[in-house]
């Protein structure tokens, strides 16, 4: 497993260092999760900040090819529309999230999984949908994740599937206990009428 889990590593390493070849820019501390988005055939039309997450999927789409379905025209020959994308640090782009041309992204943003960005996401704020729409802040964005969320110290995928495991029976028993006292407390609310 452990000779698996470092080929794959050394696999996605060397497409980044293609990429970067081919004029991709990343900073330092950035995550691209398996697999690894797409970057299509310009990649040197973007840049990506320090501290950055590109989750499974994701596609950065530089250009309009559809330019092409009347490029033969006289008036519109050669046409064709390229963007740069930017995405600022401290960013998280979820997985198969689509960034299109031109779009600017962040600092301390979130783009939500499956989103379409077709145009600037202000820094500090969360986005989702498609078109990807202004969902909430940052800042209300950890107050939902600290009131929602666990803190689970771990320190390998089996560990965290172990405390997952766990907290997940936990969970489905109090469901079940919360379900039968309603159960028993209609039960009891219907003899009385």
């Amino acid at each position: 497993m452990k000779l698996y889990k470092f080929l794959r590593h050394l696999w996605r390493d060397l497409r980044l260092a293609v990429l970067r070849r081919r004029g991709l820019r990343y900073g330092r501390d950035c995550r691209f999760i398996e697999p690894l988005p797409k970057f299509l055939n310009e990649p040197f039309l973007v840049s990506i900040g320090n501290h950055c997450t590109i989750s499974s999927g994701a596609a950065f789409i530089t250009h309009d090819g559809a330019t092409w379905l009347f490029r033969d025209q006289p008036e519109y020959k050669d046409l064709k529309y390229y963007g740069q994308i930017e995405i600022r640090d401290d960013c998280f782009i979820g997985a198969r999230a689509i960034i299109l041309p031109g779009v600017s992204i962040g600092p301390n943003a979130v783009v939500g999984a499956g989103s379409v960005v077709t145009k600037d996401v202000a820094p500090g704020t969360v986005v989702a949908g498609n078109p990807a729409r202004f969902i909430c802040t940052i800042d209300q964005y950890k107050e939902k994740m600290s009131e929602r969320g666990v803190r689970l110290p771990v320190r390998s995928r089996a560990d965290l599937r172990q405390k997952l495991d766990v907290l997940f029976s936990q969970l489905d028993t109090n469901k079940v206990i919360e379900a039968a006292l309603s159960d028993s407390s209609l039960d009891s609310q219907e003899r009385g009428r």
